[in-house]
């Protein structure tokens, strides 16, 4: 960590990981959209940690120096030379709630700087995080656009992704209904994926692999072509996955 403190020293102040994040193209993912596909973001990390406080202070020292340094430019630096244009929060037992929201909020601001993205930030971190799943099953590379970080790294990132969706799906008047939506659209995508794969042609017998063909390797599973680099001029689920629709 950046800091060398982390919540056992300070267990009231907020930390946050250094994060890169770009804005993609998912496709169109329904019929209203036309032809125009949904936009989320889709972001990786070094996991280098620093408290907030640190950063500011870091941020101010930089534009104070004789040859300034922009805000992220700095960062980079401490972030092990990988770019980085967020500081994704990470919530320590003792930190108040209101604190955690208020860096969230500042989060998603970064986030809006970027360009547009369609729907909640609910929906956006959940596409996320499927987006960064599907780096670990594809065997993609984490660190084509920062230049930094891989998959040990960003395993340690991801609980995190999970800790703000559940932090999102929790707020407002209507989360339990905001619960059982999610659940039911899960489980529909999750069926619906399920299916297509079972009617797939790599799943007949004809058009599996041997095993003599491949020694070691089941003939009945086999490995995922790797992920194509995520571009944000194309659709990201082409030759992926099947089109995205649980949201």
């Amino acid at each position: 960590m950046v800091c060398r403190e982390g919540y056992t020293l300070r267990p009231n102040d907020m930390l946050g990981v250094y994060s890169f994040s770009k804005r993609v193209n998912l496709g169109p993912t329904n019929t209203a959209s036309g032809g125009r596909g949904d936009c989320v973001y889709t972001t990786v990390s070094h996991f280098n940690i620093i408290h907030f406080q640190c950063h500011q202070e870091a941020k101010r020292a930089d534009a104070a120096l004789k040859n300034p340094k922009k805000e992220w430019e700095g960062a980079t630096l401490r972030n092990n030379e990988t770019l980085c244009n967020c500081i994704f929060p990470l919530r320590g037992p003792s930190v108040p709630l209101a604190q955690y929201a208020r860096c969230v909020d500042q989060y998603w601001e970064h986030l809006n700087t970027l360009g547009r993205a369609d729907g909640s930030r609910l929906r956006l971190v959940t596409y996320d995080i499927v987006l960064m799943l599907a780096r670990f099953a594809t065997g993609a590379s984490f660190s084509t656009d920062s230049k930094g970080g891989g998959r040990e790294s960003n395993s340690r990132f991801l609980p995190f992704m999970i800790q703000m969706a559940s932090y999102l799906v929790n707020q407002g008047s209507s989360n339990q209904q905001q619960r059982r939506a999610m659940a039911k659209s899960v489980a529909s995508y999750l069926s619906s994926s399920s299916s297509s794969n079972n009617n797939s042609p790599s799943s007949s017998p004809s058009s599996t692999t041997s095993s003599s063909d491949s020694p070691g390797r089941s003939p009945h599973r086999p490995y995922p072509a790797p992920l194509a680099p995520i571009r944000g001029d194309r659709p990201v689920h082409d030759g992926l996955l099947p089109p995205l629709r649980f949201l």
